[in-house]
């Protein structure tokens, strides 16, 4: 019941912009392979949804991720994909964390009420292994001209037979209150 409160409130306050709460950014640090194919499972607030992505490496402390996902929202089929570009410097520490990324990137819905929708994000990635476990920490802003958000998300994964590695995590934004994901990335 909150949640259609929730929707109604928000559809009076935002009623020509979609914010919508995607899925979480792919990640996974450089490690045995240049590029990383990836599937994830999240519950999230406006609809449950998989995606599908891809990570390329082109350099050392470069790279290129993306993602697309087939949504029903309202009982209209939309289709989301994102595209962000990644930097990491190895002289960045902080603390113990082994890998520091920053990250900006562009969201676009399409065919939802028969409008495309597009927002961007800039953010933080932090890594750290932990007996053969990544813990993660990420921080990102989302923007419009007309609205902001923040998401704060902890991941953990680990590879698993050569360059397969399983992850999970929470996502903590203005929509969803510790909201869970899984998801499985294959390197080649």
């Amino acid at each position: 019941m909150r949640f259609l409160v929730f929707l109604f409130v928000y559809s009076f306050l935002f009623p020509s912009e979609l914010k919508l709460s995607s899925t979480n950014s792919v990640f996974h640090p450089l490690e045995k392979s240049d590029i990383y194919f990836h599937l994830q499972y999240s519950q999230l607030s406006k609809t449950d949804n998989f995606s599908y992505g891809a990570q390329w490496w082109p350099s050392n402390n470069l790279y290129l991720t993306g993602l697309f996902s087939n949504l029903v929202i309202e009982t209209d089929r939309s289709l989301y994909h994102h595209i962000a570009l990644g930097y990491s410097n190895p002289d960045w520490k902080f603390r113990n964390f082994s890998t520091n990324v920053i990250e900006v990137a562009v969201h676009r819905l399409r065919y939802f009420n028969h409008k495309i929708y597009r927002w961007f994000h800039a953010g933080f990635k932090t890594r750290v292994s932990y007996h053969k476990f990544n813990i993660g920490f990420d921080f990102t802003r989302f923007f419009y001209n007309t609205w902001a958000t923040n998401r704060y998300s902890m991941s953990i994964s680990k590879t698993l037979m050569g360059n397969i590695n399983m992850s999970g995590g929470i996502i903590q934004d203005g929509f969803n209150s510790f909201t869970p994901y899984v998801g499985v990335s294959l390197g080649l």
